[in-house]
């Protein structure tokens, strides 16, 4: 086989050096596909583990809410219209024979919601309702987180008035069961005679069925005798006054609350820990599965880069061989004769052009190389940075897992 001359040689480095920038770039265009399809990927999985946070924030809410609505302290409200002795009521109730915590007046005194807080008890006084729209409107709002309700009603008026009414029937579309379960009606006075006592007791029972639709527990008190009983150490006084029955009455209904409360919460708990924890784990897999592909990612890239760098060493190696080359063909072909035949006559000076030109396509695959290599190296940067969001991402996913469990 005939050897090649200087001039095909150096063709041929010429041609392999634009073949390995050529692949190079090759390379390089899919290592650019693959991180855009990567870092597509990537935000889906993002997407993804922002969605489940926010299902387990929905459902944190829903168990946050049943402790909320489930409160460490039972609140106590007194409810009733103008000056039937509800702030007298509550003071006997926490043993202030002196009705200096709620205020009592033979005029209207109540014109704000009052509260004090006694044994894991909230006291809650309300203004009376009838007054004005205002108190209306505070009374309501004292109500709002009702959990046991004390109607208060003074016995001596006699059955229920038709504003009362009014009111319980108001009260108890707005609570429902909530305010029927867990509110009693307190007759506000002393009534020795016990047939005049019974006689109003069914008049206000066939009132509330009327009304409400059921009965509620009644409690006959004398809150000024209980006192009146503190003040002067007469237990007799004390004993007659029925607050006792009623105080009993009020742990009774917490006791059952607290039962409810806890039972409520670990309803809650058994429907929602198995769900989020799923979740969680679901999203920890997607997590750990993404880290894994850009894992691969990151060894494509360097295996890219390693190749771009190869090719820059081929390209490096072909510009040698044609520096070379061109001192041979000068040196063999000679100045005249043998040039101008062999480039068609333009002698030394057309080839250096051309040799020239060469050269500077040469310099520019190298340095277009060399930037594609940077960018790998950034894309590697890039990657390494989403793999530690991801395993953070992993971390809150566990913290959460935990915390449910």
């Amino acid at each position: 086989m005939a050897e090649l001359s200087a001039e095909e040689r150096y063709n041929n480095a010429d041609m392999e050096a634009f073949n390995a920038y050529n692949e190079a770039c090759l390379q390089h265009g899919e290592h650019v596909r693959q991180y855009n399809d990567c870092l597509k990927e990537y935000e889906r999985i993002l997407d993804f583990h922002i969605d489940i946070c926010k299902e387990v924030n929905e459902k944190a809410k829903t168990y946050n809410k049943a402790w909320e609505n489930a409160d460490s302290l039972s609140n106590v409200v007194v409810i009733g219209i103008m000056n039937h002795g509800k702030s007298t009521m509550l003071n006997a109730l926490i043993g202030d024979k002196d009705d200096s915590t709620f205020k009592v007046a033979d005029k209207r005194e109540t014109k704000e919601i009052q509260r004090e807080v006694r044994d894991g008890i909230c006291w809650t006084d309300t203004p009376g309702f009838d007054a004005d729209e205002d108190d209306d409107n505070k009374a309501l709002a004292g109500i709002k987180h009702l959990k046991i309700g004390l109607f208060v009603h003074k016995a001596s008026t006699g059955e229920l008035h038709a504003n009362e009414v009014e009111v319980l029937h108001k009260l108890a579309n707005k609570r429902e069961e909530a305010f029927l379960e867990n509110t009693c009606i307190v007759l506000n006075d002393d009534i020795s005679d016990d047939e005049k006592l019974e006689i109003l007791l069914d008049r206000i029972d066939a009132q509330l069925k009327d009304v409400l639709g059921q009965k509620l527990e009644i409690f006959p008190c004398n809150p000024k005798s209980y006192q009146k009983g503190l003040r002067e150490h007469k237990k007799i006084l004390e004993g007659k006054s029925g607050i006792a029955e009623l105080r009993n009455w009020i742990k009774n209904q917490c006791q059952i609350l607290e039962i409810g409360k806890n039972s409520r919460i670990d309803q809650t708990a058994r429907i929602l820990e198995p769900e989020i924890r799923q979740k969680c784990k679901k999203a920890i897999e997607k997590l750990k599965k993404g880290i894994q592909d850009i894992e691969e990612q990151i060894q494509l890239a360097a295996v890219c880069s390693d190749d771009i760098h190869n090719a820059i060493k081929e390209i490096n190696r072909n510009k040698d061989k044609m520096r070379g080359l061109r001192k041979e063909i000068l040196d063999n072909v000679g100045i005249l004769g043998g040039l101008m035949s062999v480039f068609g006559g333009g002698g030394s000076s057309d080839f250096d052009e051309k040799h020239n030109s060469n050269m500077g396509d040469i310099n520019r695959y190298i340095v277009e190389l060399n930037e594609k290599k940077n960018d790998i190296v950034e894309s590697i940067r890039d990657f390494r940075g989403w793999q530690d969001k991801l395993r953070e991402s992993i971390q809150n996913m566990q913290k959460i897992h935990e915390s449910w469990e």
